[in-house]
């Protein structure tokens, strides 16, 4: 419904090996917030769900980034 005014488009995201998938069907967006060194939170939208995951990943992976202003 984009109430929120985020239009979350699923992008998909670029594994380990680089290769490409679930283009179309889930979005994954980093956050600013580290888990450990080597790793940071992420965001999941699925294309047929209401809510929101989190999830920690390694920098290793590819996924979309939101610029806000201030």
């Amino acid at each position: 419904t984009n109430e929120s005014g985020f239009t979350a488009l699923p992008g998909g995201a670029r594994f380990l090996g680089g290769n490409y998938g679930h283009i179309g069907i889930i979005g994954y967006w980093w956050t600013s917030t580290e888990d450990y060194p080597s790793n940071a939170w992420y965001r999941q939208l699925n294309h047929d769900a209401s809510g929101i995951a989190r999830f920690p990943v390694g920098w290793t992976v590819g996924f979309s980034v939101r610029c806000i202003k201030d």
